[in-house]
């Protein structure tokens, strides 16, 4: 019910027993295909490594894959630093719901 702050970068990641890549992966093998839906907290948390940099945004590179498409993009929110005053600003201001349901809408059309 509360998102988990300490661990939204690997819980959104693309390693680890409980990422995001993972838990899709986890899908495929028991469907037969990629998730329809992948619902995260902050969808602008986490990074990912392309040829060496690390960048932002691995909700999106996790939609990429599952589309096997290549994502290449800048992540489009801003950077954020995870401190528990600083989060209780950051949620106070923002809905993390309407930020699940872009993420969505975006794995679903790429």
């Amino acid at each position: 019910m509360i998102p988990d702050f300490a661990n939204l970068a690997q819980l959104n990641g693309l390693n680890g027993s409980s990422s995001l890549y993972t838990m899709a992966e986890t899908c495929i093998a028991d469907w037969g295909r990629p998730p329809n839906f992948l619902l995260v907290d902050f969808y602008n948390e986490g990074t990912y490594t392309v040829n060496g940099q690390t960048m932002n945004g691995s909700v999106f590179e996790v939609a990429a894959r599952m589309n096997d498409v290549t994502y290449n993009r800048p992540c489009c929110g801003k950077d954020t630093s995870i401190t528990n005053s600083g989060m209780r600003q950051f949620v106070k201001g923002r809905n993390s719901v309407f930020a699940a349901l872009v993420v969505a809408i975006a794995a679903f059309l790429v």
